[in-house]
C-alpha cells in the first residue's frame, strides 16, 4: 500500500516540476521575443549586464555560457532552474529503486519510462533552445547595435559641440595681429623710407 502512494507523490512531483518549467521557458521564450518592453526581472536583469559589458568596452564571447550562467542563478519557489529540471529523472530513477527494493519491479519501470515518455511530449529541450535563441537574437542582432548607433550618435554630438569652441579658438589665431616682417624686410623698408622722406 505504501509503495503505490510514493509511486503517486512521485508521479506528482515529476508531472509538477515538468509543467512549472513547461510554463516558464514558454512565457520567457514570448517575453524575450520583446526584451526592450519586458517587466521579466530575469530579462531586465540579461539586459542591463550585456549593457554594462558593452558600456566598459568587453564583448561576450561566448552567449551560451553567459546567458546559462544567469539562468542557472534564477530561481522559482527556491528551486533553481537546474533543480526543476534534475527533479523528474530523480523521480525515475525513485521510481525505480522503489519499485526494485519493494518487489514492485515492474510498476516502477513503468512509472521511470513514463516519466521520460512525459518529458519527451512536453518537448523542454525544444523550448529551451527557443529561449536561447530569443535572447540571443535579441541581445546580439538588436540590443548591440542600438547601443553602437547610440555611441556613435554621442560621439557625434560631443563633435558638433567642440566645432564651435574649435572655430573661435581658430578665430582668436586670425584676429591677433601677425608679425609678418622679417628684420631684413624691416631694414629695406626703411631704408626706402628715408631716401623718400630725404
Amino acid at each position: 500500500m505504501y509503495i503505490f502512494i510514493l509511486f503517486m507523490v512521485l508521479l506528482v512531483l515529476g508531472t509538477l516540476s515538468q509543467c512549472v518549467l513547461y510554463i516558464f521557458y514558454g512565457s520567457l521564450a514570448q517575453e524575450a521575443q520583446n526584451m526592450y518592453k519586458t517587466n521579466h526581472k530575469l530579462l531586465k536583469q540579461i539586459k542591463l549586464k550585456y549593457e554594462n559589458y558593452y558600456s566598459l568596452g568587453m564583448k561576450v564571447a561566448n552567449m551560451e555560457a553567459f546567458l546559462g550562467k544567469m539562468l542557472c542563478k534564477y530561481r522559482i519557489g527556491g528551486i533553481s532552474i537546474h533543480g526543476w529540471r534534475q527533479c523528474n529523472k530523480w523521480c525515475a530513477f525513485l521510481s525505480l529503486a522503489a519499485g526494485w527494493v519493494s518487489g514492485h519491479a515492474l510498476e516502477g519501470l513503468s512509472l521511470a519510462a513514463l516519466f521520460i515518455l512525459f518529458e519527451q511530449i512536453m518537448g523542454l529541450d525544444v523550448k529551451e533552445k527557443l529561449l536561447y535563441w530569443n535572447m540571443e537574437d535579441f541581445l546580439e542582432n538588436l540590443l548591440q547595435y542600438r547601443l553602437a548607433s547610440m555611441e556613435e550618435k554621442e560621439e557625434q554630438e560631443e563633435k558638433i559641440q567642440e566645432a564651435p569652441e574649435a572655430m573661435a579658438a581658430a578665430a582668436d589665431e586670425n584676429t591677433q595681429p601677425q608679425n609678418t616682417f622679417s628684420s631684413v624686410d624691416e631694414k629695406i623698408i626703411n631704408e626706402i623710407l628715408a631716401e623718400f622722406l630725404g
